[in-house]
């Protein structure tokens, strides 16, 4: 799961001076200390989510007088006592990293920790948030610790729980690290370099990962790593220093476009030294309730007695499925859409080249019957009697004769039979248009109009 990474001091408030100490080995190179005098001091600290972990760095020696534990307030109402004598802290040359509290689950709201009787000698690193379903996360850094069911990995990777004892340089002091929930993931053999992989999404606008890069004893160490970023690769070297350290930066990109991103960490090369992982922090930038990743379970730490154990190799990778099918049924969506704008557009063409032809039909037909009846003064059909209006907005044309005069000849008999069928034509075309206004399917020209051939249907 993703946390919220709390490494701002501005968040925090106290009734004594607080500053920011520049500390290598601490997350983001500084932790908080009080500038005052007295042994001891306080802190407050608001904070949305459901949980909040505090890790620290100090140590005790020769700190006479002070109290058995700090009182820690949650929201004005719960109270819990956190001893402070502790072996590790009363170690003389150790200096100590690690987890000092942790609140019980709350609600999913805002809340409030204070604390106080808390040394001096302590300094405030870094604090871990867990978020629930409707915290927002605009202007905040997540976190996800290599231990997380986010990350998968390959064969090669192991699972560490050991505490690391860092020298200082020129010195006989050392720091007592604890690493992030207690767990490491190492790779310290290389036996196919396609098998050393490790890889997690995110979405954001930047991300980097952190982990351990163990001191060099021969001066020859060398590790080379390819970091893939959507399917663009960079190939860094790295060659240790004397000193190990503690929350190294193995890897960082802070130009990321917004959105969903696919990480893939290669190890290619080891000679002396472990790649070691310990944590990934992104920024999900502009996203205020973007929970595009699961709060399954609280931020839980863990210990052990540095176990080594090789992980189960999953061959399958992660298949981000909700942008696949959110895209094809976008693309669907359109289709059909598509396909209805043609729908009418067809209809509509096909309903005005219907109504032209009709027009065109009506108006030949009147010119014949017009010249039919010029040229035969014993007629008695009228134009008014042939041309009537229609409900369906075109002209429809009624019957010009009920059956040809006996008395008329062969040539005049002919006439009458060509205008019945240019009716029965234009009869055909406006039952067709009549049709598709109904939604129906458009009808065949009657027998009685050989020649004319009926617009194609649309589709």
């Amino acid at each position: 799961m993703a946390n919220i990474l709390i490494n701002n001091f501005s968040k925090y408030t106290s009734t004594s001076s607080w500053a920011s100490i520049p500390n290598s080995q601490a997350l983001g190179g500084s932790v908080a200390r009080s500038n005052g005098t007295e042994e001891l001091t306080s802190f407050t600290v608001a904070f949305n989510g459901t949980s909040i972990s505090f890790f620290i760095v100090g140590s005790l020696f020769a700190s006479p007088n002070l109290p058995a534990s700090s009182t820690i307030t949650v929201d004005g109402m719960q109270t819990f006592e956190v001893p402070i004598e502790s072996g590790d802290f009363q170690n003389s040359s150790l200096l100590v990293e690690k987890h000092w509290f942790t609140t019980p689950v709350l609600t999913d709201a805002t809340h409030t920790v204070s604390a106080i009787n808390f040394p001096r000698k302590f300094s405030l690193d870094y604090a871990i948030v867990t978020p629930g379903a409707q915290t927002p996360l605009a202007n905040e850094l997540m976190v996800i610790d290599d231990d997380s069911d986010l990350l998968t990995y390959s064969s090669a990777w192991h699972r560490n729980t050991s505490t690391y004892l860092i020298p200082f340089p020129h010195s006989q002091d050392q720091l007592s690290f604890v690493p992030l929930n207690g767990v490491t993931h190492h790779v310290s053999t290389i036996t196919s370099v396609v098998d050393t992989w490790a890889e997690f999404n995110f979405t954001g606008t930047s991300v980097s990962i952190y982990g351990i890069l163990d001191g060099s004893t021969t001066g020859t160490e060398k590790l080379t790593v390819a970091y893939t970023l959507d399917g663009f690769k960079t190939q860094q070297d790295y060659y240790p220093a004397s000193q190990t350290q503690a929350n190294f930066l193995w890897f960082s990109n802070t130009t990321v476009p917004l959105g969903l991103h696919t990480v893939q960490i290669d190890i290619l090369r080891l000679n002396g030294v472990d790649f070691i992982l310990d944590y990934i922090v992104y920024d999900p930038s502009s996203h205020p309730q973007d929970h595009t990743t699961p709060f399954a379970k609280p931020f839980v730490l863990e210990g052990g007695n540095g176990d080594d154990s090789t992980l189960p190799s999953k061959s399958t990778k992660k298949v981000v499925l909700g942008s696949l099918i959110g895209g094809i049924v976008g693309l669907a969506l359109i289709i059909g859409l598509i396909r209805i704008w043609r729908y009418f557009q067809l209809r509509r063409s096909r309903e005005e080249l219907l109504d032209k032809q009709l027009r065109d039909l009506e108006e030949l037909l009147q010119q014949i019957i017009q010249s039919s009846t010029a040229s035969s003064p014993g007629t008695n059909t009228s134009r008014d009697e042939l041309v009537v209006p229609s409900t369906l907005g075109v002209h429809s044309v009624a019957p010009l004769v009920a059956s040809p005069p006996e008395n008329d000849g062969e040539e005049r008999r002919r006439i009458h039979v060509r205008l019945q069928e240019l009716q029965n034509l234009v009869e055909d075309i406006r039952r067709e248009i009549a049709g598709a206004r109904n939604g129906g399917a458009p009808q065949a020209p009657s027998s009685s109009s050989p020649g004319m051939v009926a617009p194609p249907p649309y589709g």
